[in-house]
């Protein structure tokens, strides 16, 4: 059986949001990565960020007026299919007018089946 990776987008909660606010309103969400470990990976973003403005976007985050990071599972994929699953939920969320600190942007085409997140 293929192992399954998360496609997981980071965002910034805000302590006094709507708990159900979309992510693209407050313009909150700012990274989308694919892991197979999803949180050791999220623990790694907030303690040893490669990325030095998204690291600082990070701590900034998580020290201002009660909001923090959060990560969210948008899907689990095949493998084979996460770096195409990845790229899709990138354009998507730039589609959006979200501000991605992503490094590189995959030229992939979408797939258009998605219309708004669906986090689990």
């Amino acid at each position: 059986m293929e192992r399954l990776v998360a496609i997981y987008v980071l965002v910034v909660e805000y302590a006094n949001a709507e708990p159900r606010q979309s992510a693209l309103r407050d313009r909150s969400a700012f990274y989308v990565g694919q892991s197979s470990d999803p949180r050791a990976r999220f623990y790694a973003h907030k303690s040893n960020c490669h990325n030095r403005e998204m690291g600082q976007w990070i701590r900034f985050s998580d020290t201002y007026n009660g909001s923090r990071v959060r990560m969210k599972v948008l899907e689990w994929v095949p493998e084979r299919g996460a770096a195409l699953a990845e790229a899709d939920w990138i354009h998507l969320f730039k589609s959006w007018g979200a501000l991605l600190f992503n490094r590189a942007t995959p030229i992939v085409p979408m797939r258009g089946r998605r219309e708004r997140p669906v986090y689990r």
